[in-house]
């Protein structure tokens, strides 16, 4: 009975490893990403569209996406 729950415990171990280098690959993927885009001030928890940007602009506030060229 030992045998089984120590074989369990290993395929429960081996299945925890591998979700973890398939979330290590992820955030790689991300950091990536994040440093492939034009303005590194941007980033996946930053939101860019907030006065303290640098690139906001007030003038656009106030306008609709639709009404934007």
């Amino acid at each position: 009975m030992f045998r089984q729950e120590a074989a369990a415990m290993r395929a429960d171990v081996v299945a925890a490893n591998q979700r973890a280098v398939e979330a290590d690959q992820r955030t790689k993927q991300l950091a990536a990403l994040e440093n492939q885009s034009g303005d590194a001030s941007c980033s996946v928890i930053q939101h860019c569209n907030t006065p303290q940007h640098p690139h906001y602009d007030v003038a656009l506030d106030d306008q609709s996406e639709d009404d934007l060229p």
